[in-house]
């Protein structure tokens, strides 16, 4: 993973801006997800975050015996409250000055809904921006075949 956020790093150093993109906490936990899977999760709320940060992108992991909860914040705009629940819908996009076609969040929400879990979107407390936070199953028998 730490290659792939120096990737993000550069793509956004490049496009208009330098990024501090840092993984607070990255233990290694076991999750019953295909790993492709995982990583396309992970790009797109990575990719989201780093769209519409202004300087700081957080990522973290969090175990406990039966849910591993991925978390990505952002110090970018955030989205009012009464925005959220928008946020995965397909081809959605609640502000449109940014590129992409809103299908990251819809898709992100559809790995982690095909492995039994849950995607929540508020606000940062730590950055002030939006915050996405996905729970999976650490074991289970959820996953696409």
């Amino acid at each position: 993973m730490p290659a792939r956020i120096g990737s993000l790093r550069s793509l956004y150093r490049v496009r208009d801006r330098s990024l501090d993109i840092r993984c607070d906490a990255m233990p290694v936990h076991s999750v019953n997800m295909d790993r492709e899977d995982l990583l396309e999760l992970l790009g797109n709320l990575l990719d989201n975050a780093c769209k519409w940060a202004q300087s700081k992108v957080r990522f973290a992991v969090e175990a406990n015996a039966d849910n591993l909860c991925i978390r990505v914040e952002d110090d970018g705009p955030g989205v009012f409250e009464p925005q959220l629940e928008r946020l995965p819908q397909r081809g959605v996009r609640i502000d449109g000055s940014a590129q992409g076609h809103g299908l990251g969040l819809p898709i992100a929400r559809e790995i982690v809904r095909l492995y039994g879990g849950g995607l929540a979107f508020g606000r940062s407390p730590k950055l002030g921006g939006l915050r996405a936070s996905a729970t999976l199953q650490r074991h289970g028998c959820g996953g696409a075949s």
